[in-house]
C-alpha cells in the first residue's frame, strides 16, 4: 500500500474503510468478469478504486486510439512506410476505427462499471498524435507538421463530440498525447523513442514479439501483398513506440493509471517492456473492451 494514502486512510472511521474495500471488491468482481483474458494487477486495482472511493486519490482508466490516416504507402526516401493525415474526413475515419464503433456497448458497460463505484476515477482517450513523429516521418515532411497536427487535434474533436452523443456527455476524456506532455514534455518523450533500441526490450518480450507485431499490423491494416516485406521496420517502431509510451504514463502519472486494453491482447506486454527495462512495475491492465465467442476472443488480430 502507497505510505501516504496508507496514512490518509486512518483518518476514515471503520464504516468508510470497509464500505471502501466493498466498492473496491465489487468493481473487480465486475471487470473480472468482463475481462476476456485474466485482469493484471489486481491487488492494485483495488488499492487505486478503494483510494477513489475515499476521495483521496484519482485513477486514471486509459486507452489508446490512433487518428484517422490513409492506407499505408512506401516512402522511397525514409525507405518506411507512411500514412498522411489532413486527406481523411473525421466521420469516415471515426466509423473505421475498429476499436470504437464496434465497441461502443462495451464501452458503456465499462463506463457504468466505474459510476457504480461513485468514485473520482477518470477514464480518458489518448489520441496518439506522435504516430507521424515516430511512425509515419515522411508524411510530416510531405504535408507539413503544422497541418498534420491540425487534423489530428481536428479528429480528436470530432471524436470527443461523438463520444459524448454515443456514450454520455464527458463520460469519456478524448486527449492528444501531446496536450497531456506538454512542448517540452513531448520533446523529452521523442528523444527517448529515438534513443530506444528494440534489442534492449527484447529481454522483456516474448521471443516471437516481432513476428507477431507483423502480423497484427497486416491484419489491421489489410496491407496489400507487395507492401508487406516493408512491414519489419514500422513493426520495430510500434514496439518502441509503445514501450516509451508504458514508460511515459508513470512519467504523467505516477503509478495511478489502469489500461482498458482497446488492442489485440497479442501485442499487450509490448508496452511494459521499457518500464521492466528501468525497474518499474507493469501497469494494471483490464480487458473489458473485448468479447469471447465459443471462448475465443473475436476480433482481435
Amino acid at each position: 500500500m502507497d505510505n501516504e494514502n496508507g496514512r490518509k486512510i486512518e483518518y476514515f472511521s471503520k464504516w468508510e474503510r470497509e464500505k471502501a474495500i466493498k466498492v473496491a471488491s465489487s468493481f473487480y468482481e465486475s471487470i473480472k468478469q468482463a475481462s476476456v483474458a485474466p485482469p493484471e494487477r489486481p491487488a492494485r486495482i483495488k488499492e487505486l478504486i478503494q483510494y477513489a472511493a475515499l476521495g483521496i486519490e484519482t485513477p486514471l482508466i486509459i486507452n489508446w486510439i490512433c487518428p484517422a490516416g490513409t492506407p499505408l504507402e512506401y516512402d522511397q526516401e525514409t525507405e518506411k512506410l507512411y500514412r498522411k493525415y489532413p486527406q481523411i474526413d473525421p466521420a469516415e475515419g471515426f466509423l473505421k476505427d475498429y476499436r470504437i464503433v464496434p465497441r461502443l456497448g462495451l464501452e458503456k458497460r465499462l463506463v457504468e462499471m466505474v459510476e457504480r463505484t461513485e468514485s473520482k476515477a477518470e477514464y480518458i482517450k489518448i489520441v496518439a498524435d506522435n504516430n507521424p513523429h515516430c511512425l509515419y516521418p515522411a508524411c510530416l515532411r510531405l504535408d507539413g507538421e503544422v497541418e498534420t497536427r491540425n487534423a489530428i487535434e481536428t479528429y480528436a474533436s470530432y471524436v470527443q463530440t461523438k463520444l459524448d452523443e454515443l456514450v454520455g456527455e464527458r463520460k469519456v476524456s478524448v486527449l492528444t498525447l501531446s496536450s497531456l506532455l506538454g512542448a517540452p514534455g513531448f520533446k523529452e518523450f521523442m528523444k527517448l523513442f529515438k534513443e530506444t533500441n528494440v534489442e534492449d526490450l527484447l529481454p522483456f518480450l516474448p521471443p516471437d514479439v516481432i513476428e507477431t507485431e507483423i502480423d497484427v499490423i497486416a491484419k489491421h491494416t489489410q496491407l496489400t501483398a507487395n507492401l508487406k516485406p516493408k512491414l519489419k521496420s514500422l513493426a520495430v517502431d510500434v514496439i518502441k513506440q509503445y514501450a516509451v509510451e508504458g514508460y511515459f504514463l508513470n512519467e504523467m502519472f505516477g503509478d495511478s493509471v489502469i489500461l482498458a486494453w482497446n488492442e489485440s491482447t497479442r501485442r499487450s506486454q509490448i508496452i511494459d517492456s521499457l518500464r521492466k527495462a528501468k525497474g518499474l512495475p507493469p501497469l494494471s491492465k483490464m480487458f473489458v473492451l473485448h468479447e469471447k465467442r465459443q471462448g475465443k476472443i473475436i476480433d482481435n488480430y
